[in-house]
C-alpha cells in the first residue's frame, strides 16, 4: 500500500462439504466433473455470499477479540467451479459490509486460464 508495511492475513474459501465427504471415504471416486461430485461443487450466488461473509464476520471477531486490526483479509480459493464471469455477475449486486478491524478484504480466485497469469482479483470491501 503505497510502499507502507501492512498486516496481511491469507484464508482460504473451500467447499467444506465436498472435502469431508472425499476425506470420510463413504462415497469413492468423487468427481468435480460429474455425478454427485460435480453438483455438490457448483456455486450460487447465495452460498458465495454466505461462505465470505461468514470467514469475514469470524475474522472481523477476532481482530475485535483482540483489539487489533489488519490491513488486508485475503481469501484465496482453488473451487474449480468459482468462475470469473459468476463472481463478477453476483459482485455487481452485492454489498460486503466494511469491517472495523479490517482495512480491504479481496478474494483472489483460481487460475482462470485463457491468459497468462489470470488469477482473478475482487476487491469486497
Amino acid at each position: 500500500m503505497d510502499g507502507k508495511v501492512v498486516g496481511v492475513e491469507v484464508t482460504e474459501l473451500v467447499n467444506t462439504e465436498f472435502l469431508e465427504l472425499i476425506a470420510s471415504g463413504e462415497v469413492p471416486h468423487l468427481s468435480v466433473n460429474a455425478g454427485q461430485g460435480f453438483e455438490m461443487t457448483q456455486w450460487t450466488k447465495k452460498l458465495f455470499f454466505e461462505r465470505l461473509t461468514a470467514i469475514m464476520e469470524k475474522k472481523g471477531q477476532k481482530y475485535q477479540r483482540n483489539g487489533t486490526k489488519v490491513d488486508v483479509l485475503a481469501i484465496v480459493t482453488d473451487e474449480p467451479w468459482l468462475l470469473e464471469g459468476d463472481v463478477q455477475a453476483w459482485l455487481s449486486d452485492i454489498k460486503f459490509p466494511k469491517l472495523s478491524a479490517i482495512e480491504q478484504v479481496d478474494l483472489v480466485l483460481s487460475y482462470q486460464g485463457g491468459k497468462p497469469g489470470n488469477y482473478p482479483l475482487f476487491r469486497l470491501c
